[in-house]
């Protein structure tokens, strides 16, 4: 491999070569402007889509021997061509690996970004409507109390006569001057109407707790962003085509959108595994409590129920569909799924199609397939119950990945 390495006793030589090659082709300039400024190693080739070059034959048959000639003017090259002595370039035996370092952290950083932008469904439908319906609730009340003393006031300046309205009027302005912290530290005079004040405090108190809430599950949502992103869970994930944004998305409706760890019970931790699933990835019972391991193993866990869709007596080649089943699976078992495919092929359905399994409620290929499962769902409720949870399991998490 070639070495060349730019050298500082040689920058007035460095700066001839550049100077020389301003008629080159924008191509050849490309290559001399890679050169550093500082006289630092360098790779030429990164901006031109050469990854290496093993000897100056190669370059030469990449970009012609004219180029080749001078680029390398003034450089003393040894009988093979392969080295310069006096090292005006360097082409980095570490390119490749350079270039797949910064690839890899691209990559991380786009993982990373869209798993962020999962939606939480707690936060989205529940918690930030409800802080915005706590501030309106709390505006509409300093509204009133507003319009209370300013009606007050209105009527007193009207007043003629003895001086006690005055005395009003300069209260009632005092407390119309007063900002939100004013009005929740100091009691109003008494010609404001005193509930209002106190319907004040209240919703103020109400809004804060629920901005607690709200932030609190926003840190708790973003808290393992980057395991979920992490290069061991996208290699793991990534072996049966699937992202690290999707297994957030499924997580979160294992665990109230990842607000949930229960250390105790059949299924433990934000995953949700029971102690045959820890067994059937490799992990430790007590992986399962704590949610970096519980990320790591569910990743594999997906994976392996994938495998067993792959499996399946119809093949699903379409890539959202074949995802759907595998995320059906993880809710509803492999069996089950494979068992309502089987039930609508009988009842010439598409098989392949997840919409098929689950249209018709009671009378879809989803719900006789859980039906089958009589000790697990004994009654009718049961087994609707079931069927709802698995329905809106796979749409929650198209949900959550919506943009």
């Amino acid at each position: 491999m070639s070495n060349y390495t730019v050298s500082k006793r040689n920058e007035k030589d460095t700066h001839n070569v550049i100077t020389q090659t301003q008629s080159n082709s924008n191509f050849e300039r490309n290559l001399i402007s890679n050169i550093s400024t500082e006289m630092q190693p360098v790779n030429l080739f990164r901006n031109t889509g050469i990854d290496l070059v093993d000897d100056i034959t190669t370059l030469q048959r990449t970009i012609g021997n004219q180029a080749v000639d001078r680029l390398t003017h003034h450089i003393s090259l040894d009988k093979n061509g392969t080295h310069a002595r006096n090292h005006y370039f360097s082409l980095s035996s570490n390119t490749t690996s350079i270039q797949r370092q910064d690839a890899s952290k691209h990559s991380h950083k786009t993982s990373l970004e869209k798993v962020k932008a999962v939606r939480s469904l707690d936060i989205d439908d529940d918690l930030a409507p409800g802080v915005q319906g706590a501030e309106h609730f709390l505006q509409k009340k300093i509204i009133e109390r507003k319009q209370q003393i300013e009606a007050s006031l209105k009527m007193t300046k009207n007043v003629k006569g003895s001086k006690k309205p005055n005395i009003k009027v300069t209260s009632l302005e005092t407390d119309l001057k007063k900002n939100m912290d004013d009005i929740l530290k100091l009691p109003d005079s008494r010609y404001v109407i005193k509930g209002l004040r106190e319907q004040i405090i209240k919703a103020s108190e109400a809004l804060a707790k629920k901005e607690k809430e709200l932030k609190r599950r926003t840190q708790l949502w973003h808290a393992y962003d980057k395991t979920f992103a992490s290069q061991e869970v996208v290699k793991t994930l990534s072996t049966k085509g699937f992202l690290p944004e999707e297994l957030k998305a499924l997580l979160g409706n294992e665990s109230g959108d990842l607000s949930k760890n229960p250390q105790t019970g059949t299924y433990v931790g934000i995953a949700q595994m029971d102690m045959d699933a820890i067994k059937e990835v490799g992990g430790k019972p007590d992986d399962r409590k704590d949610p970096v391991q519980s990320i790591k193993n569910a990743a594999q866990f997906l994976i392996n129920k994938a495998k067993s869709v792959d499996n399946f007596p119809v093949k699903i080649i379409n890539k959202n569909e074949y995802k759907k089943f595998v995320f059906a699976s993880y809710n509803a078992g492999q069996g089950t799924i494979k068992n309502a495919q089987e039930e609508a092929k009988a009842m010439n359905r598409n098989p392949t199609v997840w919409d098929e399994l689950i249209k018709g409620g009671d009378q879809s290929p989803l719900y006789k397939a859980i039906a089958l499962q009589k000790a697990k769902y004994p009654t009718k409720k049961d087994i609707l119950d079931k069927y709802d949870e698995t329905t809106r399991y796979v749409e929650k998490i198209f949900r959550r990945l919506a943009p």
